[in-house]
């Protein structure tokens, strides 16, 4: 791992793919159902519910 990646720690399946996954560092499920992920690159963006089929792990978790 470079030293400029966060750590991953959740995992994400889009909609549409069978089992291909993508390692993320942090995925909140906001209230309104989006959900924010934060990729080991540090960048951030919000995925609508329909688009996203799975998430895991231990970067996963509820915000406000």
């Amino acid at each position: 791992m470079s030293d400029n990646l966060l750590p991953t720690r959740a995992w994400l399946v889009w909609a549409g793919t069978t089992s291909a996954g993508e390692d993320a560092h942090e995925i909140v499920v906001m209230s309104n159902g989006w959900l924010r992920v934060t990729w080991p690159s540090g960048s951030m963006i919000d995925v609508s519910p329909a688009a996203v089929k799975f998430v895991h792990g231990r970067g996963v978790s509820y915000g406000a």
